[in-house]
């Protein structure tokens, strides 16, 4: 009986583990914002009207982690928030 008690307690243990380090994986980002873990540099900040995205093209682009504006924002450069793009 102990030995399946503990043999219990170990694998609830290892779960709470192994799912403790799947939230601290995925951070929370701002509103209109999504997490990537292997996002475009280049073209993660602007509409594709802006002036801005004009000079992207020129970027080198590279894997970068963090928060990206989601489809259909791009950042406010003054506010550094993603909005809706027109």
């Amino acid at each position: 009986m102990f030995k399946s008690y503990s043999s219990r307690l170990s694998f609830l243990v290892l779960a709470v583990l192994a799912a403790s380090a799947l939230v601290e994986a995925s951070p929370v980002c701002p509103p209109n914002e999504v997490y990537n873990d292997c996002g475009s540099k280049c073209k993660r900040e602007t509409c594709p009207s802006s002036k801005v995205a004009q000079l992207e093209a020129r970027c080198v682009d590279v894997c970068v982690e963090g928060c990206f504006c989601a489809v259909g924002y791009g950042r406010d450069l003054q506010t550094k928030k993603c909005t809706p793009c027109a």
